[in-house]
């Protein structure tokens, strides 16, 4: 497994743990969150990344950007946005996605656009931020 694929696990193990911490109902130590990916055109890359999380045993429900404004988002413990959907229109999805409350890991630029000026607005997205062209993840919890 790769780095940037061991840093995104472990950051999806975190925030996984967390969502079944604040669950309502008590739930088994074991149990994984169910995750929802939005991906827009990338379908191969958002399937490789459901088969690595899959392999952890996440469930993970692939969600296409263009049918993810009628998606329920409060039956998962965590959405993951995707990195391909950068040039997606948020303004009828960021709302679904924050009425259901649940955390949120935007990935790469799709991630930065959806946190900033198209999705919810938030000061730690686009176009409030820096780039980086290395490609060089940096692990936040030492594998």
């Amino acid at each position: 497994m790769s780095m940037f694929a061991r840093v995104i696990t472990a950051s999806i193990a975190v925030i996984a743990a967390a969502a079944l911490a604040a669950a309502q109902e008590p739930k088994a130590a074991e149990q994984k969150v169910a995750l929802a990916y939005i991906h827009a055109a990338d379908k191969m890359g958002a399937e490789a990344f459901k088969k690595m999380l899959d392999a952890e045993g996440f469930t993970v429900e692939l969600i296409a950007s263009g049918s993810a404004a009628t998606v329920d988002f409060s039956k998962y413990g965590l959405v993951v946005i995707g990195t391909d959907t950068e040039r997606v229109a948020w303004a009828n999805i960021a709302p679904a996605v924050e009425k259901a409350g649940k955390p949120v890991l935007g990935l790469g630029e799709g991630g930065y656009t959806f946190f900033g000026r198209d999705g919810l607005k938030l000061a730690i997205g686009s176009p409030r931020g820096a780039h980086d062209k290395g490609n060089n993840p940096q692990a936040a919890i030492p594998a």
